[in-house]
């Protein structure tokens, strides 16, 4: 029983070290979002992310999802983000997704999402994969 506890501690350090080495290479945090209305008429969250390349390599993928989460602590969404965009050493970039805000299940999560101010809400970061201009990577293992 003693030999299990240790081998979770182990798992369990393992991957708190993994997603620090992930958010130290790139910071990623939560800007603004707005409703917006497509071509089609549909309407749409639009959602900005900022992201800074601390690594010293450039990287052209970043995946993770991002909790939006009220000030008094609950969560309103949970959103896949995965950024395709090179971001070069030391530099930063503004990375904008748009969300679905149709009747099916996650548009009325999008929907909730969308109707709390700014204000009210924090982004937390969620790493799961940076993937480098050499073809290296830093990965949550899953």
């Amino acid at each position: 029983e003693q030999k299990d506890i240790n081998v979770r501690e182990k798992i369990k350090n393992n991957l708190y070290q993994n997603i620090q080495a992930i958010k130290s290479a790139v910071s990623v945090r939560y800007i603004n979002k707005k409703i917006r209305v497509d071509e089609d008429g549909n309407e749409i969250l639009s959602l900005i992310i900022w992201m800074e390349n601390n690594s010293g390599k450039d990287v052209h993928q970043v995946r993770g999802k991002m909790l939006m989460m009220t000030n008094d602590g609950i969560e309103a969404a949970t959103l896949k983000i995965n950024n395709h965009q090179v971001i070069r050493s030391g530099s930063s970039s503004l990375w904008k997704g748009s969300f679905s805000l149709d009747t099916n299940l996650n548009g009325l999560v999008n929907r909730r999402l969308a109707k709390i101010s700014d204000k009210d809400l924090k982004g937390i970061w969620v790493p799961e994969l940076i993937l480098f201009s050499d073809k290296s990577r830093l990965q949550i293992s899953e």
